[in-house]
């Protein structure tokens, strides 16, 4: 009987049960909506027309921390070409005793602190309200959130690097983004019709010729 091999099965078979188990069981900094492929780079994309509003709600995931939440803070970044912001709602739940204030003139990054958040919690943080200016599908994300401070009152326990950060930012370069997303407008009708018009005449083509080819 082969015991090594029996062996290095079970290890690769109870590491991937602990890996799964500790990205089920894992802290989470999101938005939502978080949008869906619509076309071929990496970014997942929302449509959005010039004149669309939307709301998105940042949310926290404790599970899996040592210790809990009294601070914490973020970036959300976004091209101000594209979104406008027009109403922020910031402790939604009323976590936090103090929230730093963000707004037109003000930078983005919210600061909640005061609080002893349990590890395990889940609740919705802020609110951001956008209205669409340009919207243009460029491959490259309109909104990006991106977490600074994760940690105890007193800072000396800090959790941040306990939240995954899984793709790099392109408005915030250099940091790395806990999540981001594209807006872009409507396919035109017109367009997909001419894309699918030319397919069909392409393939008609390419019958006819082989059929000519096989008939010479």
């Amino acid at each position: 009987m082969n015991y090594l091999f029996i062996l290095r099965s079970f290890i690769l078979g109870l590491s991937g049960i602990l890996l799964t188990s500790s990205s089920v069981n894992a802290a989470l900094f999101s938005f939502s909506p978080k949008g869906q492929q619509l076309d071929g780079d990496a970014i997942l994309d929302i449509v959005l027309n010039p004149g669309d509003t939307i709301t998105f709600t940042t949310s926290v995931d404790t599970t899996g921390l040592p210790g809990n939440i009294g601070l914490f803070s973020y970036s959300l970044v976004f091209d101000n070409s594209e979104l406008e912001l027009i109403d922020i709602k910031l402790d939604v739940e009323n976590k936090f005793t103090s929230t730093r204030p963000i707004g037109p003139g003000l930078p983005n990054f919210p600061e909640h602190s005061g609080a002893s958040i349990e590890p395990g919690t889940t609740f919705d943080l802020d609110i951001f309200t956008f209205r669409a200016l340009d919207t243009i599908n460029d491959g490259v994300a309109d909104v990006e959130l991106a977490l600074s401070v994760a940690a105890e009152s007193n800072i000396v326990e800090d959790y941040t690097n306990m939240f995954p950060f899984p793709e790099d930012c392109d408005l915030a370069l250099g940091l790395e983004c806990n999540q981001k997303v594209e807006v872009q407008p409507t396919i035109e009708p017109t367009t997909t019709f001419g894309l699918l018009a030319l397919s069909i005449f392409g393939t008609a083509s390419t019958v006819l010729k082989n059929k000519k080819t096989r008939s010479d």
